[in-house]
This record gives C-alpha cells, structure tokens and sequence, in this order.
C-alpha cells in the first residue's frame, strides 16, 4: 500500500474514531421536584438541639412572604440551640 494512502486512511479512522466528532445525545432535562409549598412547613421534620423531634421550639422556623425563614427573635439567650429541618423523602 502506498504511503500517502496509508497516512489518508489512518487519519480517517482516527477522525471518526474521536469522541468530539461524534454527536452528542441530548439528555432529557431532570424534573425538579419543589419540596417547599411557599405557605407552611407540612412535610418538613425539625430537630432543634435539646428539644424533642418535631418541636419547633421558639418558632426558630417560620415561613415568610413564601420563604422559609430560621429567626431567633423569640428566644432570650442562645444555648446551642442549633436547628436542622429535612423534608420527607419524596415518594
């Protein structure tokens, strides 16, 4: 086989061969899926240190103009009464 020829055809396969020329497939956009309902905290578990699951102790956790909101304003000292809040496993 001639060397041109050689060099023309491995070039070919190496071109189609390259992952950047081939088409990429689009994937279908993922869903998202709103936990919050902008209006109360259903389907959200509290747990505040040194309080019970599910107290929500001093109202820390509120909703506010639609958003959910950690506010400390009733509370007279802070004693480590860090919060978290998680939602419900999507079913």
């Amino acid at each position: 086989m001639n060397p041109v020829h050689l060099i023309t055809l491995l070039l070919i396969l190496l071109v189609s061969c390259n992952p950047a020329t081939k088409k990429q497939e689009t994937a279908a956009p993922e869903q998202w899926i709103q936990l919050f309902n902008g209006a109360d905290l259903d389907g959200w578990t509290i747990k505040i240190n040194k309080h019970p699951l599910n107290e929500n102790f001093n109202n820390t956790f509120q909703v506010r103009d639609g958003l959910m909101v950690t506010n400390y304003d009733e509370y007279e000292q802070f004693d480590a009464e860090f919060g978290h809040i998680f939602y419900k496993t999507p079913g």
